[in-house]
């Protein structure tokens, strides 16, 4: 979905998702027409991809539009308001990670989140081997387990521990009041990474049920997790 101000090679970036992912070409909604293009040139591009595109002129006409097009209709009124104020609140926690950076509050804490956060990317998106992905996920998880609270001890005294911080009340303001977005941020991404090693266990148990592998276990450093036994950490069950 784009506002105004895009290109062909948003639409090219749109479609190398759909085919790196395996999916069928999707729909490209947009506000304002692309400028740079003539009608003839988006049409011709639209047959070449598959993709659909889709002008949308008047967002708050949005529904009464798609039935025009004869798309199904949304599965519940609601859920395009929650979808728009979720990614808001990704993005603003995001920034508060470079803003932690830039403004020294935590940079160690911060910079740990930010490479975190495109660990948890790339092996979600970019790893195609379901066995691999399970293993790089659940790394990330193990090495992250108590980011927030290390960014936390950061704040309060500005030293950096990132194995088994102690407790501080910049944490529990965190916890308990929303308090401190860098914080905030970290919580975020730990709940993000371990619901994406629940998904990717899942793929892992589904593909070895269809027989494509006859892996049952990942060995990380020196411990060995049996995938098939259904057992998770403490903390993942606990999260769920």
């Amino acid at each position: 979905m784009k506002s105004g101000n895009w290109s062909l090679g948003d639409v090219f970036k749109f479609f190398g998702w759909t085919k790196y992912v395996g999916l069928e070409p999707g729909e490209f909604i947009y506000k304002e027409p692309c400028g740079r293009l003539s009608p003839d040139s988006l049409k011709h591009v639209q047959d070449r991809t598959g993709i659909t595109l889709l002008h949308v002129p008047k967002p708050e006409d949005a529904e009464a539009h798609f039935k025009t097009l004869r798309l199904p209709n949304p599965a519940w009124a609601e859920l395009p308001e929650i979808w728009r104020y979720s990614f808001w609140s990704q993005r603003r926690l995001l920034k508060s990670i470079g803003e932690a950076t830039c403004q020294r509050v935590c940079p160690e804490s911060a910079k740990a989140a930010k490479e975190y956060h495109q660990l948890i990317n790339d092996a979600v998106f970019f790893v195609p081997d379901v066995c691999d992905r399970v293993e790089e996920l659940l790394s990330a998880h193990f090495n992250h387990q108590e980011l927030a609270a290390s960014a936390a001890y950061e704040i309060e005294t500005g030293k950096i521990e990132f194995d088994g911080p102690p407790q501080t009340k910049t944490f529990n303001r965190a916890l308990l009041y929303g308090e401190l977005f860098p914080i905030q941020a970290c919580l975020y991404l730990a709940h993000r990474a371990r619901l994406y090693v629940l998904k990717a266990i899942v793929e892992f148990w589904l593909a070895r049920e269809r027989g494509e592998i006859k892996k049952t276990a990942i060995k990380l450093g020196n411990f060995l997790i049996d995938l098939t036994s259904g057992r998770f950490t403490s903390a993942m069950t606990s999260g769920l």
